[in-house]
Formats: C-alpha cells, structure tokens, sequence
C-alpha cells in the first residue's frame, strides 16, 4: 500500500511539472521569447507612451467585408519566369548565379517618389509598403526587436522605416528554439553566424535567386518605367505595383512574369526557401 501511494505521489508531482497546455516547466519551450536582445531604437526617458498594445490582444484583430483592392500604379519590367528551374533538385544541381549587376532598391515609404506623387494628389490616406504591411500582419509571431515611422501630414499617415533599419532583410531562425546570437554577444569565430550576417546573406541569396528563375532577355514592360533606376544602372527583373483598398495605398514588389495559355500574369515576390 505504502509503495502504491508513492507511485501516485510521484505521478502527481509529475502532473504539477506540466502546464496545461501539456509543456513541461522549466523546459527550453519559448526561451528564445526571455533572449535579452539589442533595441532596433534608443527609447528616451522623455518619451510619452500613448499606447500599448499586447501581442495576444493583436492577435485576435480581424477586418470584415475587405474590400477589394484596385491597382492605381504600374511601373518598371519583368523578365519571363522559366519553367525549366522547376526540374532542379538534388540530383540535377544548378549553382545560384551571382546578379551583382543589377540594382535592387529597398526606400521607406516616403522616399517613393510613385507614393509621394499619388500622395500629392491625395490618392489616399494610410501609405505604405508592402514590407512594412507583411511585418505588421506577422508582428505577433516576431522574436527580434523592429520599430517602425509613423509620419503624420495633415490628414495623411506615411508608415516608414527607420535609417539603417533591418526590415528588409530576410530574418534566419527567428522563430527557431536555438536561435543565432547578437555580434555583440559572439566570438570571433561566431560572428559570421550572428542575426544581422545571416539577414544579410540571406536577403542576398533571395536577390539573386528571384533573378536566376527568369529567362534573361525580353522583358514585359508596365505603361510606367522604374522610378529608382538612374542612368547606368541595370535594372532588376523588379517592378512596383500600387494598390488602393478603400483609403489605404500600398507598394508592393512583383520579381517575375509567368506565362499562362491565356497570357501573362504577375507573380509576387519570389524568394528562396528558409
């Protein structure tokens, strides 16, 4: 009887060891939510906090009766996406080709000069891009830190990016449970391992691998050409579509052009798997 009751005293303890939804206490689940990481932004002691919103309360944030979007702005080219780069896989290689020749461009929002012109023709109320919209939708699933620029003029909200933001680069890990470590935190040896040398390559890695899925020569061109390309320049298989859903007006990126029976469709932003 004595040992029977022990067996069950320790199934109880072991009961109380767990939490309700089944993870053990103590465990590594979540740690990487307790990392002590780097701020993106100095808060100042003379800031006035207006609001605070909980991931969980964001979480639950939800929009009926969208309506749907309408394309207000074309502009750049696309080259054709080839359809051979679907037959690469472990048996018949392919090496990723460098595109050091052509221009990328990563602006904040207020520096778009597609946004600002539509902008000065009161197009809309809320801008922003397309980058700084899928950061927010994801905002609750994020481990490192981001800030965004919300930039008021007259009755007009520009959502920006900050100087030497990392909003666009392409995060690697950052929901993993062992995560890359800060610089500042690493060895010598690790630094090449570290959050922002990782962002890096991998935001170079999709660059050139959204340009070597496409046939390099004829391009699609859109009724407007590339606002960021400067004489000299290269341009990348890159063009930036302006939508307009009901007040809001955002930027999106579109990397290649797909060819159906029926003709052409843009596709959206290609990018290597993670």
């Amino acid at each position: 009887m004595g040992q029977r009751n022990r067996q069950w005293n320790d199934r109880d303890n072991y009961r109380k060891d767990f939490r309700r939804d089944g993870r053990r206490y103590g465990g590594r689940y979540d740690d990487r939510r307790n990392q002590i990481r780097e701020a993106s932004v100095e808060v100042g002691d003379d800031w006035v906090l207006l609001e605070e919103i909980p991931f969980s309360t964001l979480a639950k944030c939800r929009m009926d009766n969208v309506p749907e979007g309408e394309t207000v702005r074309e502009c750049g080219s696309l080259e054709y996406y080839d359809k051979g780069s679907e037959r690469i896989s472990c048996k018949m290689e392919k090496p990723l080709k460098r595109f050091e020749h052509r221009a990328f461009h990563y602006v904040t929002t207020i520096e778009d000069p597609v946004i600002e012109e539509l902008a000065s023709e009161s197009t809309g109320t809320v801008y922003a891009t397309s980058t700084i919209l899928a950061l927010l939708m994801a905002s609750t699933r994020t481990a490192y830190p981001w800030d965004i620029v919300v930039q008021r003029a007259n009755d007009m909200l520009f959502l920006g990016k900050r100087d030497g933001s990392q909003i666009d680069l392409q995060t690697v890990n950052e929901t993993a449970q062992d995560q890359p470590k800060e610089e500042k935190n690493a060895s010598p040896e690790e630094k090449i391992n570290t959050v922002r040398h990782l962002a890096i390559e991998a935001t170079q890695i999709n660059q050139n691998f959204s340009q070597a899925m496409l046939i390099e020569g004829d391009r699609y061109k859109f009724p407007n050409a590339n606002p960021f390309i400067t004489e000299g320049q290269e341009e990348a298989s890159v063009s930036v579509k302006v939508g307009d859903e009901a007040s809001e007006l955002c930027g999106l990126r579109v990397d290649v052009f797909g060819t159906t029976w029926t003709g052409g469709i843009p596709i959206p932003e290609m990018e290597a798997g993670q």
